[in-house]
């Protein structure tokens, strides 16, 4: 038809445009593609939209790093490079198309900002506040600016000075999405578990394809005894999800199917081999799940803990492993799958704590070394990680493959990281680095109460009493209103037989200013266990004539042998 008009007026320019347009864009004949039109800027962007909508975070990877290749000068297809690489949590590489944006636009504000973004997620604060700082006079979207400024502050311990950043932001606008997630991460690390779901819920239904945002909404509702609803809210995305997101990856282990249906939510080890000692490739039976090394074993216990693991049962595995530890506790197998559970489980806490007891048994095994410097840089331990990354490199430099790689030298900690690290250590029995962790979060951020009530919980447990006591007073005179330190020291009091000095601090305990039910339920407790009765009634007492929860009436009918909790209609 086109053909037909031009014949008639050569000269029709729309007919001319026409025809042109079909020669770039479509093929020569029915069997004959066109590459360009199927590597056309256009139509990748086109494909680039379809995968932003779906949040299939891989994909636009793949095609941002092909549009980079086929269209060098398009500068601006490194810069959405680097934000994608962000969000899949590549900061290295995040950081390197930053930079590598930044070489041919250096004045580019929102290259600058994402430049920032990486800095601090490495863990280098003082340069990404800085930055952000530079170009936030001439930023047109102050509330992004202030956005990040939170994330900044956040990561260096000034949680109060974050929050009231963040909102500002929702003040101005109640539906900024990233700022939603940040506050409701905030609210659940404070314990505020049904306020911070109320911001998750708002942030994923601007984000539904998010992975991150549902992720954390799950593992929020987990910590609220929600389980039921975290993996409801989790298999809803199902249809979305893909190994290549880290936590759509997340997503799936925690629901049990890991790469597949078919496949098995952890990987476990048979005995690594030590570092420096050759990886033998041996043919693996069919049944055997991808990544799984069977081994013979005549422990039964330990081979109900693999299958417990395997078929994605996370907690019998982990109390699986626990028996077969109480039994051999030297047991380097059990310890790494035990830890590789707990990873599954997204407590990379525990999971460290125990790699790092396998460690104790073989302090140059390569499995270990990777594994343990993996999780202390998923949960912000980047100064470690990149410590045992360092020991590597000069040790064992051909087995580098696997571990984190940081950009500088001495990358900063996440200071939300040391509580539940230091924690998990403690309930290991890991105290000297337990310690070590505390003092190291006390140098960062010294006015941290939880660090110096830490710090006096290893020196109890190592039976350093006096060194104890003044950590906890230490952590009082931070927090006069809390019962916490009270209650820390009237324990220690008793470990060391002093019953009633300990009472004392039980009864200053309940008169703290800040003094709730769960607090009061503890020193009940504890007033009965040094024979004193009568005080524990009183405590009860005063705890029957309060507002309680549906738990605190379970807890005080277990007490006083009452009913008032009310009836649930499966009871009744």
């Amino acid at each position: 038809m086109v053909n037909t008009a031009l014949k008639l007026d050569p000269e029709n320019n729309e007919m001319i445009a026409l025809k042109a347009s079909f020669a770039r864009d479509l093929p020569a004949s029915a069997t004959q593609r066109s590459t360009a039109s199927t590597t056309s800027i256009e139509t990748i962007q086109t494909r680039l939209r379809t995968l932003e909508r779906t949040g299939n975070l891989s994909e636009q990877k793949k095609l941002l790093e092909n549009l980079v290749a086929l269209y060098p000068s398009e500068t601006v297809s490194l810069l959405r490079l680097s934000m994608v690489c962000e969000k899949l949590g590549m900061i290295d590489d995040a950081h390197k198309y930053a930079e590598k944006y930044l070489s041919s636009e250096p004045d580019s504000l929102p290259g600058r900002l994402q430049l920032a973004r990486c800095l601090y997620q490495l863990g280098d604060h003082t340069r990404a506040m800085n930055l952000i700082q530079e170009i936030e006079p001439d930023y047109p979207d102050k509330l992004e600016i202030m956005a990040e400024k939170g994330q900044v502050l956040a990561r260096s311990g000034n949680f109060d000075e974050a929050r009231k950043i963040w909102k500002q932001v929702l003040t101005s606008d109640p539906g900024h999405v990233a700022t939603l997630f940040n506050y409701a991460q905030l609210e659940m690390e404070s314990g505020k578990h049904k306020e911070a779901q109320e911001y998750f819920e708002k942030a994923i239904r601007k984000e539904p394809f998010n992975h991150k945002y549902r992720y954390f909404a799950g593992i929020n509702l987990i910590q609220s005894g929600l389980k039921d609803q975290a993996h409801g809210l989790w298999a809803a995305s199902r249809s979305s999800l893909n190994q290549e997101d880290p936590y759509a990856a997340r997503i799936l282990r925690a629901l049990g199917e890991d790469k597949a249906q078919t496949t098995q939510a952890v990987s476990l080890v048979s005995p690594p081999p030590s570092l420096g000692t050759p990886s033998l490739e041996s043919r693996v039976p069919d049944y055997v799940p991808t990544n799984v090394i069977e081994e013979v074993s005549t422990d039964a216990d330990y081979e109900r803990a693999l299958e417990y693991a395997r078929g994605g049962f996370y907690n019998e595995a982990i109390a699986a492993f626990k028996q077969v530890l109480t039994k051999s506790p030297e047991n380097f197998n059990a310890l790494m799958n035990l830890g590789k559970v707990y990873t599954a489980t997204g407590n990379n806490e525990m999971a460290c704590a125990n790699y790092l007891k396998s460690l104790k048994l073989d302090p140059r095994n390569v499995f270990a070394l990777r594994a343990l410097a993996n999780g202390y840089s998923e949960i912000g331990m980047h100064g470690l990680a990149s410590d045992i990354t360092q020991q590597v490199r000069l040790s064992n430099p051909d087995q580098l493959e696997g571990f984190p790689k940081y950009a500088q030298n001495t990358p900063g900690n996440n200071p939300r990281a040391y509580e539940p690290l230091s924690k998990a250590m403690i309930a290991e029995g890991l105290f000297t680095e337990a310690l070590a962790v505390v003092n190291t979060g006390l140098a960062q951020q010294s006015d941290l109460t939880v660090l110096h009530l830490l710090q006096g919980d290893v020196y109890k447990n190592q039976g350093q009493y006096d060194a104890a006591l003044q950590s906890y007073k230490t952590a009082l005179n931070r927090d006069v209103q809390s019962p916490t330190p009270y209650i820390r020291m009237g324990d220690l009091f008793i470990a060391s037989g002093q019953q009633t000095s300990a009472a004392d601090e039980y009864h200053k305990a309940l008169k703290a200013g800040f003094i709730d039910p769960d607090s009061m339920f503890e020193i009940a407790d504890r007033f009965r266990q040094i024979g004193r009765d009568i005080d524990a009634q009183r405590v009860l007492g005063q705890l029957k004539g309060m507002n309680l929860n549906q738990a605190q009436l379970l807890k005080l009918d277990q007490r006083l042998g009452t009913n008032l909790a009310p009836k649930s209609e499966e009871n009744n």
